[in-house]
């Protein structure tokens, strides 16, 4: 899957890895590294984002809840001008059905996910669109634009761009301005999700809670806290160009992350991106991590999901593992809220 892990490799980790520990808002207690260095780390609590978006003036901006269903939805990147015509004509006619209003921090989309957060909190005319069937289709998109056709089509086309031409997705316009153009199920959001640690030739596993946070100034990259009941087991690092490393406590320090491998999202669940990493020790040891999959659909599914697609399984381009781009200073990381 990957080649041996090469000190160059490690340093392309370690640039982000301890800032976005110390960003994160995790203090020094928990886990300690083998060294014996006494370094002991806490995850975040997972309900720490939640208090804060409601407290954020944001939270206190209102949205038309329809009374009736709507659907805009574009089949292809083709479809998005019908798509943007039929929003606008939902927004002249909305006046008659009387829709009531909710509270952003009411829409668990709008305050738990990153984008949501930034669509509520941007100025002028704004829209939100969303891979459909979002099961099988993870892309989340703001678009902006000079006025609402323009941020409608803006975050079609986005949408369209993140899912890089799979044919079998089409993406939802899920909410315009201060409008929602879709049912309440469209904006569910799990506050916590479970994750499964996989070493398959032990055949072992291990379930422990996820919680994402994204970087500031890195809207595409992400770390998701691998956390266990007695506090933080490890942090997977996903990039956007698909490669993955992944530190056990464990094992060392969550700074020199010893597994290095590829990620693919697989669709949202409850709100939640679902997603699968393999990866690759020096030793060539392998490890599966599952992210955001529900026990119902892990038993079903099991054999499938800890067996790597070919594009999972490709060697990581030195090229791609030596490349670092310049390390943030720990002020530019932050941890969402």
């Amino acid at each position: 899957m990957a080649p041996p892990l090469t000190f160059a490799c490690v340093l392309r980790w370690s640039g982000w890895l301890l800032p976005a520990v110390l960003a994160a808002g995790c203090a020094h207690g928990g886990a300690t590294a083998p060294s014996g260095a006494g370094v002991r780390l806490e995850a975040p609590a997972a309900a720490s984002g939640f208090a804060e978006a409601i407290r954020a003036p944001a939270a206190q901006q209102s949205f038309l809840n329809p009374i009736r269903r709507l659907d805009v939805v574009a089949g292809t990147p083709a479809g998005i001008e019908a798509a943007v015509s039929h929003a606008a004509t939902l927004a002249r006619s909305d006046a008659a059905y009387r829709p009531t209003r909710l509270e952003a921090a009411q829409i668990g989309l709008l305050y738990g996910d990153p984008q949501g957060r930034a669509f509520v909190e941007t100025v002028g005319p704004r829209a939100l669109a969303q891979g459909e069937p979002a099961r099988q289709c993870p892309a989340l998109t703001l678009g902006r634009g000079a006025d609402e056709p323009a941020a409608a089509r803006s975050a079609l086309q986005g949408c369209f761009a993140a899912l890089q031409g799979r044919e079998d997705c089409g993406c939802r316009l899920l909410a315009e301005s201060d409008r929602l153009l879709a049912t309440a199920a469209h904006f569910s959001y799990a506050l916590g999700v479970s994750a499964t640690l996989v070493d398959p030739a032990a055949r072992q596993e291990m379930t422990l809670v996820a919680e994402e946070r994204v970087l500031a100034n890195r809207p595409d990259a992400s770390v998701v806290w691998l956390l266990g009941f007695d506090g933080p087991k490890g942090a997977l690092h996903l990039e956007p160009d698909g490669i993955a490393a992944l530190a056990l406590l464990s094992e060392g320090p969550v700074r020199d992350p010893q597994w290095i491998g590829r990620h693919q999202a697989e669709g949202f669940r409850r709100g939640r991106v679902a997603r699968r990493a393999f990866l690759r020790n020096a030793a060539g040891e392998e490890r599966v991590v599952l992210v955001g999959f529900e026990a119902q659909e892990l038993a079903e599914r099991h054999a499938e999901l800890i067996e790597p697609p070919p594009a999972l399984t490709a060697p990581v381009p030195p090229a791609l593992a030596q490349a670092a781009p310049r390390p943030p200073a720990p002020a530019e990381l932050q941890a969402s809220r």
